[in-house]
């Protein structure tokens, strides 16, 4: 059985996590956005974040599934808004 952190629990939530991160993205960033690509690369986001924070810590407590979440969240706003910056500036906008 395979620890905490990489349980389809774990998965689960960084799916969830990047879900939401991407709609709120799409929702909240100005200009012609297509939720689909802001999802796709904030679910790309959440899910890289916490299994490498996973990997990283390789604990198999409640704690660590938690520091990986924060993990996810962080890494899917990260690269949600490289994602945005690159666009803008392909696009023209400030």
């Amino acid at each position: 059985m395979g620890s905490l952190c990489t349980s389809g629990w774990a998965w689960a939530s960084w799916i969830i996590i990047g879900v939401i991160a991407g709609l709120m993205s799409s929702y909240f960033l100005p200009g012609k956005r297509i939720a689909v690509v802001d999802v796709i690369v904030g679910l790309l986001g959440a899910i890289i974040g916490g299994w490498g924070s996973a990997l990283a810590i390789g604990d198999h407590t409640p704690q660590s599934f938690a520091i990986a979440a924060l993990v996810a969240l962080f890494v899917s706003g990260a690269v949600l808004w490289i994602y945005n910056t690159i666009l803008a500036k392909l696009l023209g906008r400030k």
